[in-house]
């Protein structure tokens, strides 16, 4: 999706390179972590996350990428999914303070004391504890989830960014969040490349996958 988005950065004059776990393109705009001491390191602390039941507390990627000439000549860092295996949460207020920051939260995790999605349950929505479903994803072998959603409140307070969601639904849940009441909050649904996805190219679709009919449906 980021690579999607650079030649349309690109046209507006806008320069972006992509920092990620896992290369996997000779771009040169796409950098990654050095494979060898980052990532047995990474592995180490993931263990000991998963054995006392943290969750983006120990991670120490986030010193290595402060120092990549990308990051210091960067004008803006734009975060997606930094959790459970990246950055540590705390490494927010670091960030923030070097750099103006935004946040696309592509799942709830930020808003809750560990798992990915809530589904039913709104302790999210007063400090979790006693949570009745530490199996859902990122599961944790005992309840810490007061300590980390009291963790996240912390930091987020003492960070400066901004947030972006892509759904009415992920921005509702945002507004309903203790956790940021601090930050700005932007609506910018997921879009489409009108030049690749175009009412043109409806004719040559039907006939190449021969679907019958000359008409256009949409789904609901």
């Amino acid at each position: 999706n980021g690579l999607a988005i650079t030649p349309k950065l690109k046209e507006l004059g806008i320069n972006s390179r992509h920092l990620v776990w896992e290369k996997d393109t000779n771009n040169p705009d796409v950098l990654t972590f050095d494979r060898g001491f980052t990532r047995l390191a990474n592995s180490v602390m993931a263990s000991m996350e998963r054995l006392i039941s943290l969750q983006s507390i120990l991670y120490l990627n986030a010193s290595q990428m402060l120092k990549m000439p990308a990051f210091k000549e960067a004008d803006l860092i734009h975060l997606h999914i930094i959790h459970s295996g990246y950055l540590r949460i705390s490494d927010l207020k670091r960030i923030s303070q070097l750099k103006p920051t935004v946040w696309t939260l592509h799942d709830p995790w930020a808003m809750t004391g560990h798992c990915i999605h809530p589904f039913d349950c709104n302790r999210w929505q007063n400090g979790c504890g006693n949570c009745p479903s530490l199996e859902i994803p990122f599961a944790l072998r005992r309840d810490t989830t007061q300590f980390l959603f009291n963790h996240k409140h912390d930091i987020y307070n003492q960070s400066t960014f901004e947030v972006i969601v892509a759904s009415k639904w992920m921005q509702n849940m945002v507004e309903k969040s203790p956790l940021f009441k601090k930050s700005k909050t932007h609506l910018i649904p997921f879009g489409l490349d009108l030049d690749f996805f175009s009412p043109a190219t409806t004719p040559f679709a039907r006939r190449h996958f021969a679907i019958p009919g000359t008409g256009t449906r949409s789904l609901q």
